[in-house]
């Protein structure tokens, strides 16, 4: 497995593919959880204030929600950026995409990006669509679910990554 993980990471646009997601991710929530407020303000701030106030929104996301939450999208786009170099790399040497893990890794994506922290906080999907209250009334306030896609996203990093050395050509 980590001599997979070095073929992988030891190629720099790999590293920065995993970043690159990662990044994404992170962006994604904070524009989610703060697109009610760029409805409302930017129409009144003018071009520049606007600018001033998404940057400010974007880089000052990690102070409006819990630490639990942030930590738990930074790992969850750490993860997904890892998965997705894994598959890259994977698919530029065999040109065959990885199936077999195809359904967990889905479900863990959609996990992740559906509640990537406290939905309370109003951060990830489900609480654009208005259903945060209802994640929130779990026993640890929608956590769970971020804690479910990371054990998911780990299985299917470790499932891709095992299958990653072993050839699936039919044989002769």
């Amino acid at each position: 497995m980590f001599r997979v993980w070095k073929l992988v990471f030891g190629q720099p646009k790999y590293i920065f593919i995993t970043l690159v997601i990662a990044m994404g991710f992170y962006l994604a929530n904070a524009v989610l959880a703060n697109i009610q407020n760029y409805s409302v303000w930017i129409p009144e701030l003018g071009f520049f204030n606007s600018l001033e106030f998404i940057r400010e929104s974007l880089f000052g996301f990690h102070e409006t929600i819990t630490i639990t939450t942030f930590y738990s999208i930074i790992v969850i786009g750490l993860l997904t950026g890892i998965f997705f170099s894994i598959i890259h790399c994977k698919f530029s040497l065999t040109r065959k995409q990885e199936t077999s893990s195809g359904l967990i890794s889905t479900i863990a994506l959609f996990l992740g990006f559906l509640v990537p922290g406290c939905a309370a906080c109003g951060v990830g999907v489900i609480a654009l669509l208005g259903f945060g209250s209802s994640i929130a009334a779990l026993p640890f306030q929608g956590t769970e679910i971020s804690f479910i896609a990371i054990l998911l996203l780990c299985y299917s990093i470790i499932k891709v990554t095992s299958s990653f050395a072993r050839c699936s050509l039919p044989k002769k």
